[in-house]
């Protein structure tokens, strides 16, 4: 492929497409000219791209090869993104383009600020409509980036940016850069340098981010250009013939014949040439006095001897009042011409033959064609609509609130958050089961012979179940098993040496051991404690070896399986009681949790201390709970809601868009006669309502970058697109027309 040649260059970035016409050549690479950028939505990209390519001047009309040039929106770093990618291949073939490849913006940027000063540092922010992408460069590398969507408080994203730099970057081991730059292809100048001055504002030292306060400066936008066009430049160059990366100077690019957005720092008579007339610079203040002594545009003619000398004069001396008697004087004659030129041709036309009066019946069509002109004109001009389209900007609002639930209530109450409820009782029966804990020793009891003593000379008897203590340590107890009487004991004299000798009454008698066991299994001759009797008047001995006593150990039911099941199956119905009242939920009712639990009835299926390996409980409770409307607190909520919005803005969307979040306080626990709390953490959209005759008021009869700045700057306009019904008529006007009958706002 032989070079020089023009190539066309797209811009796109999430909101805007920018255009610019190069020519490149084998040692120089030439702007022709570039066009401001325009603000498209999805549906008219292809419309407003060839709108940028028009604005580019009859030298791109034979060119069809283009380079794109892309933001993150567009690219992953590598190739397009696929959705993305359809998008551009429709654009090639409606616009009839054929594709040399692209370069990224990031690139570009990050060449540019790293050309001059190889150890460049600061912190780059590139800001468009709807992001702020954040990059750290250190010693003319780029470390890490973060981007952040656009709210209305730039300082807040850009505070938001810097923390996740700090998070995510590891940027906590030093400290930051301290220069901010700014730069964006969509922003005006002016909102540039009121961002910057936000930035400078800022405590940043209280952040800890900063080891100094840092600067702050804006790149124009025409410099960010003139670096797109040399990057492109270079990279087509290479392309064809192989040449440096590095792009050579490039000349100042000639804009295309599209005026210029007028600046709104600068006042209008103190701007320096804003336009020319028959070739002739004029400068403001010129302009402006003459267009206040033009009384209509038949004096056009008579006043463009007197703007060229004056707008000469100006630029060698001091500016002096322009001479209006003259232009009065014409202005007075102008009827008094019209009638000496009708009969001048009243006479030349009866004087002449038909062969000498051909010019003047030409001269006639062409005036007629000029009418018709002149008419179709001003009937274009006079049906001319412009389309405005705005999308007004948003709010997040978030919110806790603590609903009381009442079911004395008769309405809502919004200040002290009450909400109507009606109480209702649900019945439910559960059951549970529980090992037994409790043990018990079980077995035969001993039993034996023993033989009583009586000691006193009267009889005794002892009733069955007279109790028998061994004398050892152990005190092994036992019990008659039948009534025993024992006989007084007896006296008996010795014939022979006259002593008395005493004879106890004896008896032999079963006893049986009171516990379970073999302990109870005792030797003969064991002694034993008749009851709570003297052993000096009664005792007993085993006359036998006890025997038949066995044991083992036993679960039977203790008092704390008991509690157990009572409080677990306390807590079971509750839940049961949610299930069964969602199982009977309507779609605008929504229940409390039990705000009290009435045990009606409870069955075990054992006692406590009978043997058994398990017990059941069997319960039946009543529990009391609230029902409410979600639509009485979709109301509530939005009312509380309402109390705190910004001046001038509302809800958006439907009550679907709200996100509510709903819990009780203190659900786990149950506790009689309370007014349930309902903790509500809402989330919603808010947006400025903004009337379409303000925004006629504000625009009318304003330039039209003049009007896109306007309404950009406006705190309650999120995005904004001015366009033309016929599009033609956007190549003729170049300002907002003053009857707001030609104006159409749509709020989106």
């Amino acid at each position: 492929m032989q070079l020089p040649k023009k190539v066309i260059g797209i811009i796109l970035t999430e909101n805007t497409v920018a255009s610019f016409l190069i020519r490149v050549g084998v040692e120089e690479i030439e702007a022709l000219s570039f066009s401001q950028p325009i603000i498209f939505s999805s549906d008219n990209l292809i419309l407003k791209t060839d709108e940028s390519l028009q604005n580019l001047g009859d030298q791109s009309e034979d060119v069809d090869e283009v380079i794109f040039v892309f933001d993150h929106h567009w690219h992953d770093g590598t190739d397009i993104f696929a959705d993305r990618k359809k998008e551009v291949d429709k654009l090639k073939q409606e616009l009839s383009l054929k594709s040399l490849g692209f370069i990224t913006l990031e690139n570009t940027v990050a060449e540019f600020l790293t050309r001059e000063n190889h150890d460049f540092s600061a912190l780059v922010a590139i800001v468009s409509e709807t992001d702020l992408d954040v990059n750290v460069f250190r010693e003319g590398k780029q470390i890490c980036h973060e981007t952040v969507g656009r709210s209305n408080d730039f300082r807040g994203d850009m505070i938001e940016g810097l923390a996740r730099l700090v998070q995510t970057c590891g940027q906590d081991k030093t400290y930051l850069p301290h220069k901010f730059i700014l730069l964006s292809l969509e922003l005006g100048e002016l909102k540039m340098n009121e961002l910057s001055q936000l930035l400078l504002e800022t405590d940043w030292m209280a952040r800890k981010m900063f080891l100094q306060m840092p600067t702050t400066e804006v790149i124009e936008t025409e410099k960010l250009l003139s670096q797109i066009t040399e990057t492109a430049g270079a990279v087509i160059r290479k392309h064809f013939l192989g040449g440096p990366m590095k792009p050579e100077p490039v000349p100042h690019p000639t804009p295309a014949p599209v005026e210029p957005p007028p600046k709104k720092a600068a006042r209008p008579e103190l701007a320096d040439t804003t336009a020319a007339t028959f070739g002739v610079p004029v400068t403001g203040k010129v302009q402006k006095r003459i267009e206040s002594q033009l009384e209509n545009h038949d004096q056009l003619a008579e006043v463009s001897v007197m703007v060229a000398s004056e707008a000469q004069s100006e630029t060698t001396s001091p500016v002096t009042a322009v001479p209006t008697a003259p232009v009065l004087q014409k202005t007075q004659d102008w009827r008094n011409r019209v009638r000496r030129f009708f009969s001048w041709f009243n006479h030349h036309w009866h004087t002449r033959d038909n062969q000498s009066k051909k010019p003047f019946v030409f001269a006639g069509l062409l005036l007629g064609l000029l009418g018709w002109l002149v008419l179709g004109w001003w009937y274009f001009m006079g049906h001319t609509a412009v389309i405005i389209a705005v999308t007004p900007a948003t709010k997040v609002l978030s919110k806790e609130l603590k609903v009381n639930l009442s079911d004395r209530a008769k309405k809502l109450d919004v200040t002290k958050l009450i909400l109507p409820a009606q109480a209702i009782s649900k019945t439910v029966t559960v059951e549970d089961t529980t090992q037994a804990s409790g043990d018990k020793d079980v077995g035969d009891h001993a039993q034996g012979q023993v033989r009583l003593t009586n000691k006193t000379m009267t009889a005794k008897t002892f009733k069955q179940g007279t109790n028998l203590v061994t004398n050892d340590p152990h005190h092994f107890a036992f019990s008659l098993l039948e009534d025993v009487t024992v006989p007084a004991a007896t006296v008996s004299t010795n014939a022979s040496d006259s002593q008395e000798t005493k004879t106890f009454g004896t008896k032999t008698a079963s006893v049986q051991a009171d516990f379970p066991g073999e302990s109870g299994n005792l030797p003969k001759n064991t002694s034993f404690k008749i009851g709570n009797f003297s052993s000096d008047d009664y005792s007993a001995v085993s006359v036998t070896d006890f025997s038949g006593g066995t044991s083992k150990v036993v679960s039977v039911v203790a008092q704390a399986d008991l509690d157990r099941l009572t409080q677990r199956l306390t807590k079971e119905v509750k839940e049961k009681v949610k299930t069964a009242v969602a199982g009977e939920q309507a779609t605008d009712q929504l229940f409390s949790p039990p705000i009290s639990i009435k045990i009606v009835k409870q069955v075990f299926s054992h006692k406590v201390g009978e043997e058994t390996d398990e017990v059941k409980l069997t319960l039946t409770a009543k529990a009391k709970l609230l029902s409410f409307a979600k639509s009485d607190l979709l109301t509530l909520v939005k009312a509380a809601l309402t109390t705190d919005l910004p001046s001038g803005m509302k809800l958006m969307g439907s009550d679907n868009d709200i996100e509510m979040l709903t819990k009780f306080a203190d659900e786990t626990k149950v506790k009689k006669a309370v007014s349930p709390v309902l903790i509500v953490n809402v989330t919603a959209k808010a947006e400025f309502v903004i009337k379409p005759s303000d925004i006629k008021a504000k625009i009318k009869g304003r330039y039209l970058n003049e009007a896109r700045d306007i309404l950009k700057d406006d705190k309650q306009v999120r995005t904004v697109t001015i366009d033309f019904s016929p599009h033609l008529a956007g190549r003729f006007f170049k300002k907002i027309p003053s009857n707001v009958k030609q104006l159409q706002v749509t709020i989106n």
